[in-house]
């Protein structure tokens, strides 16, 4: 099985120890993996480890196929981080990719 497919699974099935277990096992080999990195790090804020889903987030957001959501979520932890600046502009990024994402919509409008 596709490691990132087990991970995911992991997470779906509210494994979530296996999850991050399985995500971390995926980036010692491939530390740059935006799609571990992304799910990873939201992962992270959703226990409320802000420094790691920074960390994993902006590793995620700075990948060259980086979907608005990783932009959108590192905006959201910029956020909880108190950096508003930043959130801003995670969040505008994510929308220059998908300009009616309602999530970044509606996060930049509560940033603003």
């Amino acid at each position: 099985m596709n490691p990132l497919q087990e991970a995911f699974d992991h997470f779906s099935a509210g494994r979530v120890d296996a999850a991050i277990q399985s995500y971390r096992a995926i980036l010692a080999s491939d530390p740059n993996n935006g799609e571990a990195n992304h799910v990873l790090g939201a992962i992270l804020f959703q226990l409320g480890d802000n420094e790691g889903a920074r960390e994993h987030l902006t590793r995620a957001a700075g990948a060259p196929d980086a979907p608005p959501e990783a932009h959108n979520n590192l905006g959201a932890v910029l956020n909880a981080l108190g950096d508003n600046a930043a959130a801003i502009a995670a969040y505008e990024r994510a929308l220059a990719m998908r300009p009616d994402y309602p999530d970044a919509l509606n996060n930049a409008g509560v940033a603003y």
